[in-house]
């Protein structure tokens, strides 16, 4: 996923606090990069199947699931089939709390399936297809619609080890953070670790819990997707490894393989 690990939302119309697409992945896809965001988000799957991991724990989910990403929680998400498809639904953090649903500190189960919720998701299809008279209110009204029946129905208390957790989980997201700032620059794993002020098997033993990568496989990816724009923009095979961090070309090759499932030159030629 291109873009920061904080994903910034902006919304073009204030009074339309939603962003709401399609999105598929393949098993081919790259992962999306672990990252967060102030918002929830809501992923209906309607084609296939996928696992998403949020923070330290992984759901799977099939068409007609929906999965929560509570407020400023650590995500990516693969496909477990040849392709699925899901709708994306974000909700501005100040709306919901405008009508009462405190999404902030809400943790909200996944898998959530529910023929009320797929009834209010069919609905937002409609509206954001067509775009009638009041589409955007009646998008609103479907919204929260789904937050009624999520805080009624599907709210679970937090875990009673939290406290560690939320440790855990601030080390990697400063990790991560700073990973983002240099991956273009030679780094080393005390360059990373340093700043959190945990030790060096402390520390990647904790990332690869819950990022489901090694520190290295994580840089590596960032700097693969890198090169792959570099590669859409022209630029050799070559250039793009030496911008993306890479300074062995043999090196770069086996990794973008293994990332990207193509060669770089490859890749340049399909792109």
């Amino acid at each position: 996923m291109a873009g920061t690990v904080f994903e910034r939302h902006v919304h073009q119309d204030p009074a339309f606090p939603i962003i709401f697409h399609s999105d598929s992945l393949s098993v081919r896809s790259d992962d999306f990069i672990m990252h967060w965001h102030d918002n929830p988000e809501l992923l209906f799957f309607y084609r296939g199947s996928g696992v998403i991991t949020l923070n330290t724990e992984t759901v799977r989910a099939q068409a007609g699931e929906l999965v929560v990403i509570n407020c400023n929680t650590l995500h990516s998400i693969r496909s477990l089939t040849p392709s699925c498809s899901y709708y994306c639904l974000i909700i501005d953090r100040d709306f919901c709390e405008e009508f009462g649903f405190e999404v902030g500190d809400a943790l909200i189960n996944s898998p959530v399936c529910s023929p009320a919720v797929e009834t209010c998701f069919d609905r937002i299809v409609q509206e954001m297809q067509q775009r009638g008279d009041y589409y955007k209110p009646a998008v609103k009204a479907a919204a929260l619609e789904i937050l009624l029946h999520l805080f009624r129905h599907e709210l679970r208390e937090p875990a009673t080890s939290g406290g560690r957790d939320r440790g855990r989980l601030e080390m990697v997201r400063q990790a991560i953070g700073y990973i983002r700032q240099h991956y273009r620059e030679e780094l080393t794993i005390d360059d990373i670790c340093a700043p959190t002020g945990f030790s060096k098997y402390y520390f990647c033993r904790t990332f690869r819990e819950i990022t489901g990568q090694t520190p290295m496989d994580y840089i590596n990816t960032l700097r693969c997707e890198y090169a792959r724009r570099l590669l859409a923009e022209g630029n050799s095979v070559g250039e793009s490894a030496e911008r993306s961090g890479f300074h062995n070309y043999s090196y770069f090759t086996k990794v973008y393989k293994r990332q990207m499932g193509v060669l770089p030159s490859k890749n340049k030629q399909e792109i």
